[in-house]
């Protein structure tokens, strides 16, 4: 059987479903966007846990759940999460932006630069 995760960040709310083939609804959530709150934070990050068990080769979930990861600080863990995004999406600007950052937080500026780099390579808007 064939998953397909879909996940909607946006300002007010986090979003997620899993369907099968048929586009049946096997699951979903939907809850605030991670804002000051710890506990909201891990709460979407458990969430892009079940998105990331449930299809695996999703990068989405991995770049999300890295996003959350970056948002409370732990950087190391989340340029973990980004690797996987890339491995999965060699073409997310986005994903090496965040990891990007994250390396620069984490004081590796040698490999800040190369993510930023390859960034405004996939996305030349990047370097404005």
């Amino acid at each position: 059987m064939s998953l397909a995760i879909g996940v909607d960040v946006g300002g007010t709310k986090v979003a997620a479903g899993v369907v099968d083939e048929s586009d049946a609804i096997l699951a979903r959530t939907r809850r605030p966007t991670p804002s000051a709150s710890a506990a909201d934070v891990e709460r979407a990050i458990a969430d892009f846990d079940q998105a990331s068990k449930a299809n695996p080769d999703y990068a989405g979930a991995y770049y999300n759940r890295g996003l959350a990861k970056k948002d409370k600080r732990d950087y190391q863990n989340a340029v973990i999460d980004f690797t996987r995004a890339i491995k999965l999406d060699a073409k997310s600007a986005a994903a090496y932006n965040a990891r990007g950052f994250c390396y620069q937080r984490l004081n590796d500026n040698e490999h800040a630069f190369q993510d930023f780099d390859q960034a405004i390579k996939l996305n030349p808007n990047l370097a404005s």
